[in-house]
């Protein structure tokens, strides 16, 4: 049974069809407006409404309003198999009756209030595929038998108060998919190898942990590449240098070594044309010290961002390709004049080359960059001399007032110059 039909309240009538198999009420806003609160399931509570409703075998309620414990709601509905209750404001801590739910192949908890522990009854659900239990207060280790979960695709717990090291047993998932880990507070040490092996992997996060990546030290092994990787976030995890495999992951779209310790140059490796389809990199809050291959155009032929704001990049900018929409580059010590070539960014939305030790004129472009579709552009504390072209329509959301140096000001044609 689907709603399509927007209600304020969920009928109790619904707990009178007791051969229900498919009861789907998520996403349905009041009024047909979004911004409205969605349906609220209060009085009857969850459990008074499906208590009697034994064959349902999925349970879709996200974003119904519910703001209360789930206790033992679902303990008797033994034929279910996918539970959606993400964004219910459900609070306490995760029942361990769901453990009976041996049938259960979806279990979507996300964005509530949950606490305490992952419930070790979790270990029964054995054909479960997806775990989503993200954007909680859980607390407590990820528990080490999440690895006997063989058939989980999806596992997302992050955002929680996880603590303890990463548990080598799941590197036994070896139909996992996506696998996020980030904004906890895991620790210790853990060997990157462990991964390489999961050859389904699309989507790995371990980013904003406390934890340290042991990196490899040996020759590429083609048995590492991740065929379909895709998403890549090592963000905060303590790296001190760039992980070998990555220059060999084809289908790598986002990398995110941010807020690590790397130091040196970026290697010659990641330069490869193997990486082209890289379209988001974020190398911020660094030591780079520039590229083992000198440039003057970043190889990536479909990046769209690149972000290496607090680094300590030396020498002349190297310019992205045309594609990019977003480039920061700002507080390093590049020096230089800025390249023609960057009048090419026909598609930029937010250029910063702040805080270096830019010199010269800024580059005449035409409207071709420097356009209504540009949103910030910031030049501040540099060494920039002459004119800069600022010929946008009037409407044009363009942010520079904070962007530019203190020595700047407008003529009445409309450029700034310092």
């Amino acid at each position: 049974m689907g709603l399509i039909s927007s209600l304020a309240v969920i009928p109790f009538e619904i707990s009178l069809l007791s051969k229900l198999s498919y009861l789907h009420l998520s996403g349905n806003a009041v009024d047909n407006n979004p911004t409205h609160l969605s349906l609220k399931l209060k009085n009857p509570n969850l459990g008074t409404l499906i208590k009697n409703i034994t064959t349902l075998e999925t349970l879709s309620l996200q974003s119904v309003d519910m703001g209360y414990e789930l206790g033992n709601s679902l303990a008797n509905l033994t034929s279910l198999k996918v539970v959606d209750l993400g964004g219910c404001g459900l609070y306490g801590p995760i029942p361990s009756s769901l453990g009976k739910l041996t049938k259960l192949s979806v279990l979507i908890l996300d964005q509530n209030h949950f606490t305490g522990h992952i419930p070790s009854s979790i270990q029964n659900l054995t054909l479960l595929s997806h775990l989503l239990i993200s954007r909680n207060q859980i607390s407590g280790p990820i528990p080490s038998w999440f690895g006997n979960l063989t058939k989980l695709t999806l596992m997302n717990v992050n955002l929680n108060n996880l603590i303890g090291s990463i548990p080598s047993s799941l590197s036994k998932l070896k139909d996992l998919q996506l696998l996020d880990l980030s904004a906890n507070s895991l620790s210790g040490a853990f060997e990157l190898d462990a991964f390489l092996k999961m050859r389904n992997m699309v989507v790995i996060d371990l980013g904003y942990n406390n934890i340290s990546l042991l990196v490899e030290e040996r020759k590429f092994d083609p048995n590492t590449t991740i065929s379909n990787l895709n998403f890549l976030s090592l963000a905060s995890c303590n790296l001190s240098k760039f992980p070998k495999f990555i220059a060999h992951q084809t289908n790598l779209e986002l990398l995110d070594l941010s807020h690590n310790q790397i130091y040196g140059q970026i290697p010659k490796d990641l330069m490869n044309s193997s990486l082209q389809s890289l379209e988001v990199i974020d190398l911020s809050n660094n030591l780079i010290t520039g590229f083992q291959n000198h440039t003057s155009i970043l190889p990536w032929s479909n990046l769209r961002a690149f972000y290496m704001q607090y680094n300590l990049l030396q020498g002349q900018l190297p310019i992205p390709p045309s594609s990019a929409i977003h480039y920061d580059v700002s507080n390093n010590i590049l020096s230089g004049e800025i390249p023609s070539s960057i009048c090419n960014l026909s598609s930029i939305l937010v250029l910063d080359l702040s805080n270096n030790n830019f010199s010269g004129e800024f580059p005449l472009c035409s409207s071709s960059m420097i356009s209504d579709t540009m949103l910030v552009l910031n030049l501040r504390n540099n060494s920039f001399r002459g004119t800069i072209p600022f010929q946008c329509q009037q409407e044009s959301e363009l942010r520079m007032s904070q962007s530019i140096s203190r020595e700047t000001s407008t003529t009445s044609d409309g450029l700034y110059e310092s």
